[in-house]
């Protein structure tokens, strides 16, 4: 092709204003720089295009064929920005995410830093609290809650993002300021409260966590008969206070929330069920998902 969009600019510039001074005004390039692109235009085409006198510019019978042609393009070209510019003003539609505890919370965190490294972009929409009920719903796109809450839920699908072990709650002050973890041997001897099966709410499958929490204790050779199990999170945390006894919990557990309960992870104990990302099947093709799904693989990569 003989010439580009540039030439066409500077050619329809010098018609508009049917001066080469204040064409090359409007286009911040120098009058004997306009006249010489011209110049080399004419040169490429073979023809003349503009007829110039000291009065006026004229074009030649060539120049009016061009000109229809560059304005169509021009035009166009104007269009196609202005469409392209409107469509990257719209962002891409909210990513809806909830989650409950702050263990988490570090892991969807995580998992944004990995979205928008990818989608810098993307917008994400953050809730608190009720996962298992607004995926259910369809009040987010997807949750990071504890992978018991939603495996063999068939209307789900989830990734593990990491293992998960048990926590102790205690009342804040047994244990001395600067201790990080205790061992199974620490509470040896000492009552355990741990989940009974309508702890998590009605929908969630706490039979499951219940089921966790009891078979890592008996392989840790606790007796049953020191274990004790709480219907609610109100009477869990209660007990723990009014009786003195140890709550145990995975580490994601977001049902104990008191500021005079402490917790501390068990060293060493490693329950095989972890904090995940959910989201529901049906959805599996969104791209939303699928950025997430994809997030999701690194981070448990990383694990």
């Amino acid at each position: 092709m003989n010439f580009d969009l540039r030439d066409l600019t500077c050619l329809m510039a010098v018609v508009d204003a049917n001066s080469f001074t204040r064409a090359a005004e409007q286009l911040h390039i120098t009058q004997p720089a306009l006249s010489r692109k011209i110049r080399d235009l004419e040169a490429r085409l073979g023809v003349p295009l503009l007829e110039r006198t000291t009065r006026h510019v004229k074009l030649t019978k060539a120049g009016h064929v061009l000109s229809r042609y560059a304005q169509s393009i021009l035009e166009t070209c104007r269009e196609a920005e202005e469409s392209i510019a409107r469509l990257s003003a719209v962002s891409d539609p909210v990513i809806e995410l909830a989650y409950g505890s702050r263990a988490q919370f570090y892991y969807l965190l995580r998992l944004i830093d990995r979205l928008q490294s990818r989608c810098p972009k993307q917008r994400v929409s953050i809730s608190h609290g009720s996962m298992f009920e607004q995926l259910f719903t369809g009040k987010v796109d997807a949750a990071v809650l504890m992978e018991g809450t939603i495996a063999g839920q068939e209307w789900a699908d989830y990734r593990r993002l990491n293992d998960c072990g048990l926590s102790a709650f205690f009342p804040k002050g047994y244990f001395p300021q600067g201790c990080t973890e205790v061992s199974f041997e620490d509470l040896r001897g000492q009552n355990l409260i741990f989940p009974s099966s309508g702890l998590a709410g009605e929908r969630v499958p706490a039979r499951d966590l219940h089921a966790l929490v009891r078979d890592t204790l008996l392989s840790a050779d606790f007796p049953e008969k020191a274990f004790r199990t709480g219907q609610s999170a109100e009477e869990f945390s209660s007990r723990i206070l009014s009786e003195h006894i140890f709550g145990i919990m995975p580490d994601s557990s977001s049902i104990i929330n008191n500021e005079m309960i402490g917790s501390l992870p068990i060293r060493e104990c490693r329950t095989g069920f972890g904090i995940a990302l959910a989201w529901n099947r049906s959805d599996s093709d969104m791209p939303a998902i699928k950025l997430l799904r994809e997030a999701a693989e690194f981070i448990s990569n990383q694990a």
